[in-house]
């Protein structure tokens, strides 16, 4: 359970490959960004991976329910500085 309180953060339900993680950010680039890094920290470099990560702005889903609360990146083009 999350208190919720003013902040620019947003819950975003993210999935590529063979995992799926809920994380906190400002934006689905970064959701998607965080949860990848965060993959390799707990699943390690040798995971799958797919070659596209979703990410889903969970609030948005619930309210609206139309499918416009999801963005799709590729995941080669996340590097911007971060070793995937």
């Amino acid at each position: 359970m999350v208190k919720k309180v003013k902040s620019d953060l947003k819950f975003f339900y993210t999935q590529c490959g063979e995992w799926d993680a809920v994380v906190s950010a400002a934006s689905p680039l970064e959701a998607c960004r965080d949860a990848i890094t965060e993959s390799k920290t707990k699943l390690g470099k040798d995971q799958k991976m797919g070659n596209i990560v979703l990410a889903m702005d969970v609030r948005e889903e619930v309210e609206k329910q139309n499918g416009s609360s999801i963005s799709v990146f590729q995941v080669n083009g996340l590097e911007d500085n971060h070793e995937y």
